[in-house]
C-alpha cells in the first residue's frame, strides 16, 4: 500500500460516514445524524476546522482543530479535538503529515501554543506519537461528568 503521499483536505460532507466511523475506531461511537449535526457546528466555526487524510479515494484519518482565546494567555492556544487513523493505515506516516497540516492551519491563525488531550488509555500508541513530534506532557487534565439538576431537587 503506497501512502506515503496522502491528500490532506478539509472534511466535507460526503465524509460524515467515514468519520463517524473513524470516531468509532477512537472509541467514541455515533450515529451518523449525529455526526452530521456536530459537523454542522463545526464547520459554520471560523474557530474550529476537520482536516482528513484520504488515499487511493478513501478517508482515513481525521484531525479535529480549535482555536481558543484564554484569560492566562495573550496569544491564542490551538487544540487537537480528535486524531485518529484507521487501524490499517497506522504507522505509515499519514498521522503525522495530518498534524503538521494542522499546524500550518493553526498558525495561520495566529495560534502560538499548542494542546492535546489524549485519553491515558492511549499511553502506548498516542502518546509516544505526540512525543515524537516534539509534545510534552506538561499537565494532568481533570474531567467530571455534569448532569442537569431536576426541578425536585
Amino acid at each position: 500500500m503506497n501512502v506515503s503521499d496522502p491528500e490532506i483536505r478539509p472534511a466535507v460532507e460526503s465524509d460524515l460516514p467515514a468519520l463517524a466511523s473513524l470516531m468509532v475506531e477512537l472509541g467514541y461511537p455515533i450515529s451518523l445524524a449525529e455526526m452530521r449535526a456536530r459537523f454542522d457546528a463545526v464547520t459554520t466555526s471560523p474557530n474550529d476546522e476537520v482536516l482528513v487524510a484520504e488515499v487511493e479515494g478513501k478517508v482515513v484519518a481525521l484531525i479535529g482543530l480549535r482555536v481558543m482565546l484564554s484569560l492566562h494567555r495573550v496569544a491564542r492556544v490551538g487544540e487537537y479535538s480528535a486524531l485518529v487513523v484507521s487501524a490499517p493505515y497506522r504507522r505509515r506516516g499519514i498521522g503525522q503529515a495530518l498534524v503538521a497540516q494542522a499546524e500550518q492551519w493553526l498558525l495561520a491563525k495566529g495560534v502560538t501554543s499548542l494542546r492535546v488531550a489524549s485519553n491515558n488509555r492511549r499511553q502506548e500508541e498516542a502518546h509516544r506519537f505526540y512525543a515524537a513530534l516534539g509534545y510534552e506532557a506538561t499537565h494532568t487534565l481533570f474531567r467530571k461528568e455534569l448532569t442537569a439538576l431536576s426541578s425536585d431537587e
